[in-house]
């Protein structure tokens, strides 16, 4: 990942106001390339918790926030793909967009694999608390049926 900054200076010459682009500085964010390897080496989605564990392991004062800010400055140039999970804080999961595969990529996948790979790609997710909710009313209909 590169951060490119110019700088203008304005010159004022016979009353008119001129600005020259002096140099293109280029700086390379380490932090954000170690992040990028990480989310593209990565053979399933990863929470940004797990992310920050192994960023950690090279860059010992890395912040949940610092990963935070470049993952999602990541995901707005497309290079990651992310999304938040469950209520409230809830959790993000992060994914290499080339690398993720889909139900076709494997015959083998059980059913539920299938469908957690086509929910986290189209956006529909279920939050763990729904299906316990749906359990929970059940059990309430049919303890009111007895």
């Amino acid at each position: 990942m590169l951060i490119k900054l110019s700088i203008h200076i304005p010159i004022k010459l016979n009353n008119r106001m001129w600005f020259i682009h002096t140099m293109t500085i280029v700086l390379q964010d380490r932090l954000t390339d170690s992040i990028l390897k990480i989310v593209q080496n990565s053979t399933e989605p990863l929470e940004t918790e797990e992310i920050l564990r192994l960023v950690r392991k090279q860059w010992r004062n890395s912040t949940r926030t610092k990963i935070m800010y470049r993952l999602s400055n990541l995901r707005a140039d497309g290079l990651v793909s992310g999304k938040m999970l469950g209520a409230g804080k809830g959790v993000w999961i992060w994914w290499s967009s080339s690398k993720l595969r889909s139900s076709a990529d494997d015959e083998n996948a059980w059913p539920e694999e299938v469908q957690a790979l086509e929910n986290i790609k189209s956006g529909r997710t279920n939050m763990i608390t729904q299906s316990a909710d749906e359990t929970l009313t059940e059990l309430k209909e049919l303890e009111n049926e007895s």
